[in-house]
């Protein structure tokens, strides 16, 4: 498989898995993990399609969380993370690792913006416990059934 099929894979499970599972390494050093809404799945978040380009010769998320949380305190002090998406009953998954970027830009953070987070946030987009995390992969790692692949991108 070569690696414009790869990305292809990787989106189209981006675009389809239910959740996104993200693990940190807390200042203990053991890994946790957890499951996050995935704003790249086009049926729960359709008005998001145009933030993710699928010709991107690299692969681009994004998750939400609260400022106040335990992932972000281990973000904070070990920015390096793994985001997780699986479909098991089509037996593909795709893990991607890099380096968190916590996302200031308030346009960013209006265009991916959901009512429904005000339980999350009560004070909406601009709650100070509204923290949007930019991941740019630095490595990719899936499998498609029986076929499994391997792509790295430069950048950080």
């Amino acid at each position: 498989m070569n690696n414009i099929q790869a990305i292809k894979l990787s989106n189209d499970l981006m675009n389809k898995a239910d959740v996104v599972y993200l693990s940190t390494v807390t200042s203990n050093n053991a890994p946790e993990t957890r499951a996050l809404l995935n704003l790249r799945n086009v049926n729960q978040y359709p008005d998001l399609v145009n933030m993710f380009d699928e010709n991107e010769s690299s692969l681009v998320t994004y998750v939400t969380t609260n400022t106040s949380s335990s992932k972000m305190k281990s973000i904070m002090e070990n920015p390096k993370i793994c985001l997780y998406y699986c479909k098991a009953d089509e037996q593909r998954g795709l893990m991607l690792t890099g380096e968190a970027e916590i996302v200031t830009d308030m346009e960013i953070k209006k265009v991916l913006w959901h009512d429904m987070w005000k339980i999350f946030f009560p004070g909406g987009v601009t709650d100070p416990d509204y923290t949007i995390i930019r991941l740019s992969a630095v490595t990719a790692k899936g499998y498609d059934k029986i076929q499994t692949y391997n792509l790295e991108f430069k950048g950080k």
